[in-house]
């Protein structure tokens, strides 16, 4: 019919803008996972080892993390913690889409938290407020989460065979600070949002040195109270 019509191509058409918007900062994601299959590469896992936890975890810091740890002989326990303790800002991005995902099934939810990411999120959420369907938000993000899934896993595929021949010259690490500096600066069209960031850097390096990576749930968590504090002239003036 013409209504099913319709709605196939608002889907399809939603879900290509989120793909879309979402490969600019591909030009990030690459050399991440060319550095994530590199490193697993040189920690000696094979092919099936190394995409068992490319696909099972799916989250590039914490991956990084794994091996490190790995390689250093820190217990199985201290590694899950550890990895635990870094995904928790994917906890405040599933509680921020939660919203959206009410009228969805536990297994749809369950889906569509897998391919949560930084990216993702950051894309999904800058569209949200010109889309009034909620429907059209899940499938804006979710042509943003896949295309990021299909782009990481194949820079990992690279990055697994390339790990091999690739020169140490190259110095590809520069690449994860990068990754996350081209979602963050875009986003900053503020005065309260310049403050956080300034604030959550700052409080990055003061808690650096803390145990278990403590330091990036710490200084998330001072830059959130830091942004409630700044706003909430702006709160009491619209009320």
């Amino acid at each position: 019919s013409y209504v099913g019509l319709s709605s196939c191509i608002f889907v399809v058409s939603y879900f290509a803008k989120g793909f879309k918007n979402l490969m600019p900062l591909a030009t990030g994601v690459i050399p991440f996972g060319l550095i994530m299959g590199t490193v697993s590469a040189e920690a000696g896992l094979n092919f099936i080892e190394s995409m068992g936890l490319n696909l099972i975890v799916f989250a590039g810091a914490s991956q990084l993390v794994a091996i490190e740890l790995m390689n250093n002989g820190t217990p199985t326990l201290m590694v899950l913690l550890t990895c635990l303790t870094v995904n928790l800002r994917l906890l405040m991005y599933s509680t921020s889409l939660a919203p959206i995902m009410t009228e969805l099934s536990a297994l749809k939810k369950i889906g569509l938290a897998y391919i949560i990411t930084d990216q993702a999120y950051a894309v999904s959420i800058s569209e949200f407020d010109n889309i009034p369907q909620w429907r059209n938000k899940v499938f804006l993000y979710m042509g943003a989460g896949i295309g990021l899934f299909v782009v990481w896993q194949i820079s990992v595929i690279i990055g697994l065979f390339f790990g091999d021949i690739a020169p140490k010259s190259l110095s590809l690490e520069f690449a994860v600070p990068l990754a996350f500096m081209s979602i963050v600066i875009p986003s900053l069209k503020s005065k309260t949002l310049i403050i956080v960031a300034a604030s959550s850097s700052l409080f990055s390096i003061l808690f650096h040195h803390l145990p278990l990576n403590l330091g990036l749930i710490s200084s998330a968590l001072c830059a959130l109270i830091v942004g409630i504090v700044v706003d909430k002239p702006k709160d009491k003036k619209n009320g």
